[in-house]
């Protein structure tokens, strides 16, 4: 190869510039009119082969675009960024305005849940209290083996503790 051409122009064979691979001066095409080489170059979104001029490959190492000669690869064109619409904008706030209103009537039903959870332990306690009141008023030892336990107690089904609880008022009624 003419060591002219390769002093005169910088050489940009291995280096990918502006979306193309370099990989060698052209040997199937003759130098441009003014004597600067001509480059065999490889899109690296396609990886179709182009030959680039040095002053095209000059361009897009200076910050140019150049552009792919394969119709079907998306570097052969401008990319626009989208533009968003007044109508977009709109959509989206509906879209937000929707989310939060969900986000919230969510955090409103967790919340109704664990009320409802609350107010059934503490009536389940309540209940259990008038169990655990009656076996202490009949002298009944807290350790004893016959003394039911809060965590015992909710095992249970509730037909059982209303049996239960029905039987001791009953009890109670008698005694007084």
């Amino acid at each position: 190869m003419n060591t002219f051409i390769r002093n005169k122009w910088r050489s940009y064979v291995g280096e990918t510039v502006s979306g193309f691979y370099v990989f060698d001066i052209s040997s199937q095409v003759t130098a441009n009119k003014d004597g600067s080489p001509r480059y065999d170059c490889r899109c690296t979104k396609c990886n179709y082969y182009q030959i680039k001029s040095q002053s095209e490959l000059t361009n897009g190492a200076n910050g140019a675009m150049l552009f792919c000669s394969n119709q079907v690869c998306p570097a052969s064109r401008v990319q626009h960024p989208e533009t968003e619409s007044l109508a977009d904008l709109r959509r989206q706030e509906r879209e937000q305005e929707a989310r939060t209103q969900r986000e919230q009537a969510a955090r409103q039903m967790v919340r109704k849940q664990q009320v409802a959870k609350q107010r059934s332990e503490r009536a389940d306690k309540s209940r259990w209290l008038a169990l655990a009141n009656s076996k202490l008023k009949s002298g009944l030892e807290i350790d004893s083996p016959e003394w039911v336990s809060f965590e015992r107690w909710q095992r249970w089904s509730s037909e059982f503790q209303a049996d239960i609880l029905r039987r001791v008022a009953e009890i109670e009624k008698k005694i007084s």
